[in-house]
């Protein structure tokens, strides 16, 4: 065993199996750092550890002056509590970010960097020929402020560069592509092949991609399906299903290997797979423009609206916590109804006034 003593004897630098590792002693026992490649690495782990002991404030200073973009994240992430999914949106919201600034001290980054590097990959510049959608802008800053704000909470930066990026959220509505009737639905479920009972069931439902996955034979009960939620608890709900609706389950193949209502011949669905090799060749097939499978659960909104469904029920089917969500994601729709809406009240005038007339 080979060791080179620290000054004042509190630590060492020693041989640990092929790489090296230091060791010092606090509060009576003996600690090691992680084993690295080089006695220079494994010595300036060390000296780390021994300013945290011996002079904590400077070691603060330093690590505050020291800690990354990446490592930021990182720390804020393993202690976020949020779903999986949650998690995994936000990992791959903080790829480009990270990339950009990923090795650079937090606190060195500024604000006009971060909003002149954002218009660079908006404006589809050379630095960034595929332009970034505006909902995928906000998404990325919003995760790169909720990195500052835990770096901030737990004393780890003193300012938030992000917080004054200006990344404006887009209304939802806009990017959203609803079929505009049945006919069409069941035209992209025809090119889906055995896929398409699932395209019709998830349409009558509204179900989320998750949902869809994850539905289980005995969360259907008659003309009820509990849809299981991916978000909150509060998305737990439960939906109505039509004649569409019981035909699609009934003609669905149904495997004794798996619980799944809907499977890859009893194994779980792979969505990203399924969306290549399944839903943008069939839609191509049927002549209908490119859209994301998520608007099969935007066009049960817009056939429940167009039914004259009340925007409140809508709400509740589709899990919104909130009526105010429902308006701001379907707003546009429910404006068209105006028409419809003013010859209701147009037919309640006119028979008011036959019922005065007859008295």
């Amino acid at each position: 065993m080979s060791a080179k003593r620290r000054k004042g004897g509190r630590g060492s630098v020693m041989r640990h199996g092929q790489g090296w590792r230091g060791r010092w002693w606090e509060d009576g026992r003996q600690r090691v750092t992680k084993t690295v490649e080089t006695k220079d690495e494994a010595s300036e782990l060390l000296e780390r550890e021994l300013l945290r002991v011996r002079r904590p404030d400077e070691y603060r200073r330093r690590m505050r002056a020291e800690l990354t973009l990446e490592q930021l994240t990182d720390r804020w992430l393993d202690q976020h509590e949020a779903k999986p999914i949650t998690i995994h949106t936000l990992r791959i919201a903080l790829v480009r970010p990270i990339r950009a600034f990923g090795d650079r001290p937090a606190a060195s980054i500024t604000t006009e960097e971060l909003q002149r590097w954002l218009v660079k990959q908006t404006t589809g510049r050379p630095e960034a020929p595929r332009p970034l959608t505006l909902a995928y802008r906000h998404a990325i800053i919003a995760a790169v402020r909720g990195a500052y704000n835990f770096g901030q909470r737990v004393g780890l930066l003193d300012e938030n560069p992000a917080r004054l990026v200006r990344a404006p959220q887009p209304q939802r509505g806009e990017n959203i592509i609803p079929f505009q009737d049945w006919g069409e639905v069941e035209r992209l479920a025809e090119e889906a092949g055995r896929w398409g009972p699932m395209i019709m069931f998830a349409v009558d439902t509204g179900a989320r991609p998750g949902e869809i996955r994850t539905l289980e034979h005995n969360h259907v009960d008659g003309d009820r399906v509990f849809l299981p939620g991916t978000k909150t608890d509060g998305s737990r709900r439960v939906v109505h299903i039509t004649r569409r609706g019981h035909e699609a389950l009934a003609a669905f193949p149904r495997a004794l290997s798996t619980p799944l209502v809907f499977h890859d011949h009893g194994e779980p669905l792979n969505w990203n797979t399924w969306q290549k090799r399944v839903w943008h060749p069939a839609l191509e097939q049927a002549g209908l423009a490119k859209r994301a499978p998520y608007c099969m659960r935007h066009t049960f909104a817009f056939f429940s609206l167009r039914a004259g469904v009340p925007v409140a029920d809508v709400a509740r089917e589709m899990g919104h916590t909130s009526v105010s969500r429902t308006y701001v994601t379907y707003g546009m729709w429910i404006d068209e109804l105006g028409e419809r809406a003013a010859r209701l009240r147009d037919q309640w005038a006119d028979s008011e006034t036959r019922e005065r007339e007859r008295r």
